[in-house]
């Protein structure tokens, strides 16, 4: 249970990350015209259904397996 915590928030993390390269990346590594302050305004809604999609893998993997 801990480590499945831990993997869904390194997962949250690394796709916000992800996402904040992809703004820099879309307005030519300008750090002045993307603020990280609003790309973490996401990380909650991300953590959230990465720990929903996580959890619904993780019970239909035991519901179908044979």
């Amino acid at each position: 249970m801990k480590s499945d915590f831990f993997s869904v928030l390194k997962m949250s993390v690394i796709s916000t990350l992800f996402m904040y390269v992809l703004a820099l990346y879309k307005f030519n590594f300008d750090f002045k015209k993307v603020s990280l302050l609003v790309t973490l305004k996401w990380f909650p809604l991300i953590f959230v259904l990465l720990l929903f999609c996580f959890y619904l893998g993780k019970s239909m993997k035991g519901k179908y397996r044979e």
